[in-house]
Protein backbone atom coordinates (compact mmCIF):
# COMPACT_ATOMS: atom_id res chain seq x y z
CA UNK A 1 0.00 0.00 0.00
CA UNK A 2 2.61 2.52 0.32
CA UNK A 3 5.27 1.12 -1.73
CA UNK A 4 6.97 3.06 -5.31
CA UNK A 5 4.19 2.16 -7.17
CA UNK A 6 1.60 3.38 -5.16
CA UNK A 7 3.35 6.95 -4.70
CA UNK A 8 3.95 7.38 -8.53
CA UNK A 9 0.25 6.16 -9.03
CA UNK A 10 -0.75 8.83 -5.71
CA UNK A 11 1.42 11.56 -7.69
CA UNK A 12 -0.14 10.78 -11.16
CA UNK A 13 -4.14 11.60 -9.87
CA UNK A 14 -2.80 14.52 -8.03
CA UNK A 15 -1.58 15.79 -11.04
CA UNK A 16 -4.34 14.77 -13.40
CA UNK A 17 -6.76 16.41 -10.88
CA UNK A 18 -4.75 20.09 -10.89
CA UNK A 19 -4.76 19.98 -14.93
CA UNK A 20 -7.96 19.26 -15.35
CA UNK A 21 -9.05 21.43 -12.90
CA UNK A 22 -6.72 24.64 -13.89
CA UNK A 23 -8.33 23.87 -17.51
CA UNK A 24 -11.83 24.32 -16.04
CA UNK A 25 -11.00 26.91 -14.47
CA UNK A 26 -9.37 29.15 -17.02
CA UNK A 27 -12.56 28.38 -19.36
CA UNK A 28 -14.71 29.83 -16.64
CA UNK A 29 -12.57 32.68 -15.57
CA UNK A 30 -12.45 32.89 -19.73
CA UNK A 31 -16.63 32.64 -20.41
CA UNK A 32 -17.28 34.44 -16.87
CA UNK A 33 -18.80 37.63 -18.59
CA UNK A 34 -20.72 35.08 -21.20
CA UNK A 35 -21.71 32.94 -19.07
CA UNK A 36 -23.38 35.79 -16.66
CA UNK A 37 -24.31 37.73 -20.26
CA UNK A 38 -26.24 34.82 -21.03
CA UNK A 39 -29.28 35.82 -18.73
CA UNK A 40 -29.55 39.02 -20.72
CA UNK A 41 -30.21 37.13 -23.92
CA UNK A 42 -33.58 36.34 -25.68
CA UNK A 43 -34.84 33.21 -24.72
CA UNK A 44 -33.92 31.15 -27.84
CA UNK A 45 -30.49 32.67 -28.25
CA UNK A 46 -29.39 32.25 -24.90
CA UNK A 47 -30.07 28.43 -25.49
CA UNK A 48 -27.70 28.31 -29.00
CA UNK A 49 -25.47 30.44 -27.16
CA UNK A 50 -24.67 28.06 -23.74
CA UNK A 51 -24.88 25.14 -26.13
CA UNK A 52 -22.07 26.14 -28.34
CA UNK A 53 -19.79 27.57 -24.71
CA UNK A 54 -20.85 23.47 -23.23
CA UNK A 55 -19.38 22.15 -26.37
CA UNK A 56 -15.76 24.37 -26.69
CA UNK A 57 -15.51 23.80 -23.07
CA UNK A 58 -16.46 20.04 -22.94
CA UNK A 59 -13.55 19.76 -25.82
CA UNK A 60 -11.35 21.99 -23.93
CA UNK A 61 -11.63 19.36 -20.71
CA UNK A 62 -11.42 16.06 -23.05
CA UNK A 63 -8.44 18.11 -24.94
CA UNK A 64 -6.71 18.34 -21.30
CA UNK A 65 -7.61 14.78 -20.83
CA UNK A 66 -6.39 13.30 -24.13
CA UNK A 67 -2.95 15.31 -23.40
CA UNK A 68 -3.08 13.16 -19.91
CA UNK A 69 -3.70 9.55 -22.09
CA UNK A 70 -0.19 10.75 -24.36
CA UNK A 71 1.77 11.12 -21.57
CA UNK A 72 0.53 8.35 -19.15
CA UNK A 73 -0.19 5.90 -21.78
CA UNK A 74 4.12 5.05 -22.69
CA UNK A 75 4.71 5.28 -19.36
CA UNK A 76 2.15 2.44 -18.28
CA UNK A 77 3.55 0.56 -21.10
CA UNK A 78 6.61 0.88 -20.19
CA UNK A 79 6.30 0.25 -16.26
CA UNK A 80 4.20 -2.73 -17.49
CA UNK A 81 6.87 -4.47 -19.14
CA UNK A 82 9.35 -3.49 -16.83
CA UNK A 83 7.22 -5.73 -13.90
CA UNK A 84 7.01 -8.86 -16.43
CA UNK A 85 10.93 -8.75 -16.16
CA UNK A 86 11.95 -11.36 -14.22
CA UNK A 87 15.62 -10.95 -11.99
CA UNK A 88 18.36 -13.77 -12.26
CA UNK A 89 16.84 -15.23 -9.28
CA UNK A 90 13.37 -15.61 -10.29
CA UNK A 91 14.30 -17.50 -13.36
CA UNK A 92 16.51 -19.78 -11.16
CA UNK A 93 13.60 -20.54 -9.19
CA UNK A 94 11.11 -21.00 -12.01
CA UNK A 95 14.25 -23.02 -14.06
CA UNK A 96 14.15 -25.19 -10.49
CA UNK A 97 10.18 -25.36 -9.91
CA UNK A 98 10.14 -26.57 -13.79
CA UNK A 99 12.93 -28.79 -14.86
CA UNK A 100 13.42 -29.80 -10.82
CA UNK A 101 16.61 -29.03 -8.60
CA UNK A 102 19.37 -30.40 -10.22
CA UNK A 103 20.77 -31.71 -6.87
CA UNK A 104 17.57 -33.91 -6.50
CA UNK A 105 17.53 -35.01 -9.95
CA UNK A 106 21.55 -36.14 -9.79
CA UNK A 107 20.76 -37.93 -6.41
CA UNK A 108 17.97 -39.53 -8.05
CA UNK A 109 19.60 -40.77 -10.95
CA UNK A 110 22.46 -41.89 -8.62
CA UNK A 111 19.53 -44.40 -6.75
CA UNK A 112 18.37 -45.71 -10.58
CA UNK A 113 21.87 -46.82 -10.98
CA UNK A 114 22.65 -48.05 -7.87
CA UNK A 115 18.94 -49.77 -8.44
CA UNK A 116 20.33 -51.28 -11.56
CA UNK A 117 23.39 -52.42 -10.40
CA UNK A 118 21.76 -54.22 -7.62
CA UNK A 119 19.36 -55.71 -10.03
CA UNK A 120 22.22 -56.66 -12.54
CA UNK A 121 24.13 -58.38 -9.74
CA UNK A 122 21.38 -60.35 -8.60
CA UNK A 123 21.37 -61.61 -12.37
CA UNK A 124 24.77 -63.06 -12.51
CA UNK A 125 23.87 -66.39 -10.30
CA UNK A 126 21.60 -67.17 -12.87
CA UNK A 127 23.97 -66.87 -16.13
CA UNK A 128 25.37 -69.30 -18.08
CA UNK A 129 28.48 -67.76 -18.72
CA UNK A 130 30.85 -65.17 -17.65
CA UNK A 131 32.48 -63.91 -20.55
CA UNK A 132 35.52 -61.58 -19.57
CA UNK A 133 38.91 -59.70 -21.47
CA UNK A 134 41.55 -60.03 -19.07
CA UNK A 135 41.60 -56.76 -17.68
CA UNK A 136 38.64 -54.19 -17.69
CA UNK A 137 35.53 -55.81 -18.95
CA UNK A 138 32.76 -59.09 -18.19
CA UNK A 139 29.86 -59.57 -19.62
CA UNK A 140 27.36 -62.69 -18.02
CA UNK A 141 25.26 -64.05 -20.65
CA UNK A 142 22.48 -66.48 -20.30
CA UNK A 143 21.47 -68.69 -22.86
CA UNK A 144 18.15 -71.03 -23.44
CA UNK A 145 18.54 -73.95 -25.93
CA UNK A 146 14.51 -73.91 -26.03
CA UNK A 147 13.94 -70.54 -26.96
CA UNK A 148 16.68 -70.32 -29.76
CA UNK A 149 18.39 -67.17 -30.74
CA UNK A 150 21.52 -65.10 -29.49
CA UNK A 151 22.07 -65.52 -25.68
CA UNK A 152 20.48 -62.75 -23.68
CA UNK A 153 22.76 -59.65 -21.88
CA UNK A 154 21.99 -60.24 -17.78
CA UNK A 155 25.09 -57.93 -16.65
CA UNK A 156 28.02 -56.54 -18.00
CA UNK A 157 30.88 -54.68 -16.27
CA UNK A 158 33.84 -52.57 -16.83
CA UNK A 159 36.88 -52.31 -14.33
CA UNK A 160 35.54 -52.45 -10.26
CA UNK A 161 32.17 -53.51 -11.70
CA UNK A 162 33.76 -56.20 -13.80
CA UNK A 163 35.69 -57.58 -11.10
CA UNK A 164 32.45 -57.74 -8.30
CA UNK A 165 30.50 -59.93 -11.78
CA UNK A 166 33.62 -62.19 -11.42
CA UNK A 167 33.90 -62.24 -8.09
CA UNK A 168 29.80 -63.37 -7.80
CA UNK A 169 30.44 -65.59 -10.94
CA UNK A 170 33.02 -67.77 -8.88
CA UNK A 171 30.90 -67.70 -5.79
CA UNK A 172 28.16 -69.13 -7.53
CA UNK A 173 30.37 -71.32 -9.86
CA UNK A 174 29.47 -69.60 -13.18
CA UNK A 175 31.80 -70.71 -15.94
CA UNK A 176 34.26 -67.83 -16.58
CA UNK A 177 36.21 -67.42 -20.16
CA UNK A 178 38.57 -65.24 -20.57
CA UNK A 179 39.40 -64.47 -24.12
CA UNK A 180 41.05 -61.79 -25.45
CA UNK A 181 40.33 -62.08 -28.85
CA UNK A 182 36.29 -61.36 -28.43
CA UNK A 183 37.15 -57.95 -26.30
CA UNK A 184 35.97 -55.78 -29.19
CA UNK A 185 32.51 -57.45 -28.57
CA UNK A 186 33.12 -57.16 -24.80
CA UNK A 187 33.79 -53.53 -25.33
CA UNK A 188 30.80 -53.27 -27.92
CA UNK A 189 28.10 -54.55 -25.01
CA UNK A 190 29.73 -52.63 -22.14
CA UNK A 191 29.22 -49.59 -23.51
CA UNK A 192 25.68 -49.75 -24.94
Amino acid sequence: MFGVQAVVELLKSILKFFVVFIVAFLLLDGLFDQILGLSLEAIPLNFGHAVNMLLWMFLALALSIGIIVAIDAPYQVWNHTRQLKMTKQEIKDEFKNTEGNPEIKGRIKQTQYEMSQRRMMGEVPNADVVITNPTHYSVALKYDANVGGAPILVAKGLDEMAMHIRTIAKEHKVEIIQSPSISTFIVLYCRS
